[in-house]
């Protein structure tokens, strides 16, 4: 199994402790209210309580509630040809191929945040060892270049100066 499926995984998995914020708790209300007031006269509006119940299964686990219902509505109105092939595709029930989908996009957006923390947090490594460096050699009062850096860490020019760039290190 692949890093990502293995993560996906994992996020279903994860049984996470969150107490709502007063923000998800207000938008919990009305979006609650509004569905009870739908009349399910299309197919968008049949998926709206199946698209909630999915969300909120993943509260907790990077994104607030309101941002994962509207990524998710968004998705299923860019892709109702697909949600319309599955039901044309299936005999009987349904609903339960739609909702694999649904769960399925809805972890796919919460990876995307996974992947950039990952990259992000890659990029805080390498900048604390490239600060690290760069203190201890001021303190030494050594002469270094970015290049001496570069061959030290393993990291090229270009993105050391990026990153003294970001730590406010390397004036223009």
């Amino acid at each position: 199994m692949d890093e990502r499926l293995e993560l996906i995984e994992k996020l279903k998995a994860a049984n996470v402790e969150y107490e709502l914020t007063e923000e998800e708790k207000s938008f919990k209300r009305r979006y609650e209210a509004e569905l009870k007031a739908l009349r399910g006269e299309d197919m968008y509006e049949q998926l709206l309580p199946i698209i909630y119940s999915i969300a909120k299964k993943y509260v907790g686990k990077g994104e607030l509630l309101q941002d994962i219902v509207q990524e998710a509505n968004l998705n299923v109105l860019e892709n109702m040809d697909k949600y319309i092939g599955i039901v044309e595709g299936v005999e009987g029930d349904f609903i339960t191929p739609i909702e694999e989908e649904i769960e399925r996009m809805i972890c796919e957006y919460l990876m995307l945040d996974v992947d950039t923390a990952m990259e992000n947090r890659k990029m805080l490594d390498k900048l604390n060892q490239l600060l690290e460096a760069v203190n201890s050699l001021k303190e030494q009062n050594a002469e270094y270049s970015i290049e001496d850096i570069s061959e030290f860490l393993d990291i090229e020019v270009d993105e050391i100066e990026n990153l003294l760039r970001i730590a406010g290190e390397l004036n223009e």
